[in-house]
């Protein structure tokens, strides 16, 4: 950030498109050349700097946060002051060269932490969702969805979702504000059928474990990059291997795969605004989320007693699933000790009835963050859920959201201008 030095955004912009094939190719978009993806990013003002290549996917850690292509998808996630949406039409214009026809996108955000040092159109919200709207793709407008949720004044989470098949060219969908309830927020976003993606946003990091991902001077980046990959292997245990990159002189990203699932986790450790973000998505089989167990590990990071968290892991009412989602929870938290964290599940294309609302039911009212001689409450459940019927995608089933505290004032205005 050449405008000031001495911060850095955290919060990142993530984009997910998906693609379906005009032609038969098996690769699919695994088909763009490398020089292709460096100019995407090049464009979005970030670079590739590690890549890992798997069965189902490639995997990049970029200068800002990653980068996922799937043969019929790409997900990308940028902090920083980082533009990704002025890498969509090129993206598509490639993918469409060999054979691949964009059929939805999916643009989310948080509210940033310095918004005014974001360069254009994200630097204004009302600039940005006209934006949005005015995106030319392949020569074309292409109408779309978006909507505010929480408070536009202050903490607040940005969706705005495309369809390229429409053929509707007219105005798109105003911004929607849901009624206020007491500082809720609540996120979608696109993911392969069969799987849940639950994403865990946290600012106001513990001092302890900002001071944990501050580089070693004494050792080389590689070997500082394995030490902070190594803290978070006891989250979800299933990921044994993590891809990671630490930078000057301090920061850590890193992507960790399984199969079809991945797991990506980025931080921002500097005290004064500090942010981390741990995604993580999982397949509705029978290796996946909803039949494997998590265990809540937390005491293995923290002077949590293993009883208390066994009794809790015994605990055999309700929805396996929602006991795992529940365990990874406090499992992030228990790293990170956030002040403030975001947590969102998205369920798409489960064989079963499972939905992002019965999931959270289920889930408890709060999450306890112990260690270091403290307890503290960090999770509030919300109430509200939004679906498919009044939100985004039709494929979407829906969302919940979790905030850690409810600041005053909060009344869910728009800012002047919006409609």
């Amino acid at each position: 950030m050449d405008a000031a030095p001495n911060v850095f955004e955290g919060v990142e912009k993530r984009i997910e498109i998906r693609f379906a094939p005009e032609i038969p190719c098996q690769l699919g978009l695994r088909a763009l050349k490398r020089s292709v993806l460096d100019e995407l990013c090049s464009k979005c003002k970030c670079a590739i700097i590690h890549h890992d290549e798997t069965e189902s996917f490639d995997a990049y850690i970029l200068s800002e946060s990653s980068l996922f292509v799937f043969k019929d998808r790409l997900m990308i996630k940028t902090c920083g002051t980082t533009v990704p949406l002025e890498g969509v039409n090129f993206l598509i214009t490639q993918a469409d060269a060999i054979g691949m026809q964009a059929t939805d996108m999916i643009y989310t955000r948080c509210s940033f932490l310095f918004p005014d040092l974001q360069l254009q159109p994200h630097n204004d919200l009302k600039k940005e969702l006209q934006y949005l709207s005015e995106m030319d793709i392949l020569g074309r407008r292409v109408a779309g969805k978006s909507s505010i949720l929480g408070d536009a004044n202050g903490k607040y989470w940005l969706i705005h979702y495309k369809n390229f098949l429409s053929t509707d060219v007219g105005e798109d969908v105003p911004v929607v504000t849901p009624p206020h309830a007491s500082h809720r927020c609540l996120s979608l976003a696109s993911s392969q059928s069969g799987q849940i993606m639950v994403d865990i946003i946290m600012t106001g990091i513990d001092k302890m474990a900002c001071d944990f991902y501050h580089k070693d001077s004494s050792k080389s980046d590689d070997a500082n990059a394995r030490v902070m990959g190594d803290s978070l292997k006891s989250v979800l245990p299933e990921f044994e291997t993590i891809s990671g990159k630490c930078y000057d002189p301090c920061g850590y990203s890193c992507n960790a795969f399984s199969g079809e699932r991945y797991f990506t986790v980025h931080i921002t450790p500097e005290e004064a605004f500090s942010y981390a973000s741990v995604e993580a998505v999982f397949n509705d089989d029978v290796e996946g989320f909803a039949t494997s167990t998590i265990p809540n590990v937390s005491y293995l990071n923290h002077s949590i007693s293993q009883s208390t968290v066994a009794s809790e892991n015994d605990d055999t009412s309700g929805n396996q699933l929602a006991r795992n989602i529940t365990n990874f929870i406090h499992n992030v938290a228990s790293i990170f000790r956030p002040r403030q964290a975001l947590v969102t599940m998205l369920v798409r294309g489960y064989a079963s009835d499972t939905s992002c609302a019965s999931l959270a039911s289920q889930l408890p009212e709060k999450f306890s963050v112990k260690g270091a001689g403290k307890s503290r409450s960090v999770y509030a459940q919300t109430t509200n859920y939004l679906t498919s019927e009044n939100l985004l995608g039709e494929d979407i089933v829906a969302s919940s959201v979790f905030y850690s505290s409810v600041s005053s004032g909060n009344t869910g205005n728009k800012p002047p201008g919006l409609s």
